[in-house]
């Protein structure tokens, strides 16, 4: 996870990180949040409270024929609403809806 992480940090000198952290545990999206702001290769932290705002971030942000506004995206498993696995099956299909090939990886 680390090599990818530095992998998408090297890709990306070009602009700083755009990151979306949803975590139903305000001291998680906190802590989390707080100790990416500290790196200065980070521009945007978005954070959202469920796997449904956060699609919807997704949603909002992200259009057919542009680049994924998301570098990153933090999904807490177990969240009410849409958990981690339904909010990433649906931003996985608004990828395939407007042709955005990019992979999206994950490590448990």
């Amino acid at each position: 996870m680390i090599d990818q992480l530095i992998g998408l940090i090297k890709k990306h000198k070009q602009r700083k990180l755009r990151i979306l952290i949803a975590n139903d545990d305000s001291f998680a999206l906190f802590v989390i949040s707080s100790g990416l702001q500290i790196l200065s290769i980070v521009d945007i932290i978005d954070t959202a409270e469920n796997g449904q705002e956060a699609y919807d971030k997704v949603r909002e942000n992200e259009h057919a024929e542009q680049e994924r506004f998301y570098d990153l995206i933090f999904l807490d498993l177990g969240m009410p609403l849409k958990d981690g696995f339904e909010a990433c099956k649906m931003i996985k299909s608004h990828y395939e809806e407007i042709r955005n090939d990019q992979d999206i990886k994950s490590k448990t």
